[in-house]
């Protein structure tokens, strides 16, 4: 009897073993069941919600001195299907998300408006149309031998123009508006004609090889446009401007500002901005001579003599 008593308690504690060893296992379940995972995740979208408010709340700072387009939203616009259509490759619709901080890139509000710096559009080849000609002038186009020149002719960027002795002269309407005089005696290359997105906003480089050029170009509303004419003497970046560029030759430039103003400089050194009723010359490899006032046009009577009757006399050879 007293081993059957004392066997018991050996066996009871045998018996309770797998019973401590089973309760660890239970515990475990517990905190790791389906409640404990759906907490977890939505921990972590909270956390992601915050993190992405912390980057609207610190919007990207519009590029210093940069032009900005304006874009009024419609129907059905989202965010990611605008930058698409409207960016250059590499420029993210985040970046526009931060510089509007817009919440929902999927939910704009139609008649709100995003602003888009010019430089972040996309580019299309544009052409300029030929309204006027007179005289000699030849296009040279690579690949093809020079052509005649005629009114309705459409230019396009690498095309070359020549024209002849006076009063050879052509004249080019640009899609935004703007107009060029090429004069007798010119050789004018078209660099560059491209519009920013849909913007309206052209991107226009001439090269005035020699010769002369009359521009008037039309500003964009609030926003300058982004015209350049080069010559082997000086650069000419012209915001809405009427003006006149002379280059006889490879070695000097005159330039003549109408109305605007016209910022020159060589290729190396700070530009001058010449405003209107002034001009200044440069020099090839100098910078440009500081700007001096224009002559006034001369005054005209208000009432010119009306001649009625001309001489009928005439010198016989």
């Amino acid at each position: 009897m007293a081993a059957m008593l004392h066997s018991t308690p050996q066996h009871a504690t045998r018996s309770r073993q797998p019973r401590a060893q089973s309760s660890a296992p239970e515990s475990t379940s517990r905190y790791d069941g389906p409640m404990h995972r759906l907490a977890r995740l939505l921990s972590a979208l909270t956390a992601s919600g915050l993190a992405a408010a912390a980057t609207l709340a610190q919007p990207t700072k519009e590029p210093a001195g940069e032009a900005m387009w304006a874009y009024t939203v419609k129907r059905g616009d989202t965010l990611i299907g605008l930058s698409r259509e409207l960016l250059q490759p590499g420029i993210g619709w985040k970046r526009v998300q931060r510089l509007n901080r817009v919440a929902d890139p999927y939910r704009l509000m139609p008649g709100s408006t995003l602003r888009f710096p010019l430089a972040w559009l996309r580019l299309e080849q544009s052409t300029a149309e030929v309204v006027f000609v007179t005289g000699t002038v030849q296009v040279e186009r690579a690949g093809t031998p020079p052509a005649a020149l005629t009114v309705g002719a459409r230019l396009r960027p690498s095309d070359t123009l020549v024209t002849g002795a006076s009063p050879s002269a052509v004249a080019l309407r640009l899609v935004d508006g703007s107009r060029v005089m090429l004069a007798p005696d010119s050789r004018m290359t078209i660099e560059q004609l491209a519009l920013r997105g849909r913007s309206g906003a052209l991107d226009t480089a001439l090269r005035l090889e020699h010769g002369s050029a009359d521009s008037r170009v039309v500003p964009l509303g609030s926003r300058p446009p982004r015209y350049r004419i080069d010559t082997p003497a000086m650069n000419l970046g012209v915001r809405g401007t009427e003006f006149r560029v002379h280059a006889p030759s490879a070695s000097n430039t005159r330039l003549e500002v109408l109305e605007g103003s016209v910022a020159a400089g060589a290729a190396a050194g700070a530009a001058v901005q010449v405003d209107a009723g002034f001009g200044l010359l440069a020099q090839a490899g100098a910078q440009p001579q500081p700007a001096r006032r224009l002559l006034d046009a001369p005054e005209l009577p208000a009432a010119m003599p009306r001649v009625e009757r001309l001489p009928m006399r005439l010198p016989w050879a």
